[in-house]
């Protein structure tokens, strides 16, 4: 199974368009990258219907002392499961902020708290 990332800002260009219908057309996945790093748009969440939606980890980071991303990452998480798309953390990096995220209902995620990059034969 092939999952594709398209950061945020490409998926409403026209070619970005183009190149999400051919890799669904393939019967791909793929995520949304990047996701809420500029202004959010819940909007592009319907029209895109992506697999996946992978949270800016510049407010991943922030989510244990900043109400303001917590809110943010909140809302993401809980617009994501109203329209089936599964939510990924980005740069989780701390035991308190994968605790925080499980409370927040973030599907996924990925980063130096959850394991360090490694050797692909290591993972046989």
């Amino acid at each position: 199974m092939l999952c594709f990332e398209i950061p945020e800002n490409d998926v409403a260009t026209k070619c970005g368009v183009r190149f999400l219908k051919k890799i669904k057309a393939l019967v791909c996945l793929y995520a949304i990258g990047s996701f809420g790093g500029n202004v959010v748009s819940f909007k592009s969440l319907r029209s895109v219907n992506a697999s996946f939606i992978k949270i800016d980890g510049n407010i991943i980071r922030n989510i244990t002392h900043d109400p303001v991303a917590a809110a943010q990452v909140q809302a993401i998480a809980k617009v994501c499961g109203q329209h089936g798309i599964a939510s990924v953390a980005e740069f989780v990096e701390t035991p308190d902020i994968l605790d925080k995220l499980r409370e927040m209902g973030v599907n996924y995620a990925q980063g130096f708290g959850i394991s360090k990059p490694g050797p692909l034969s290591a993972y046989a």
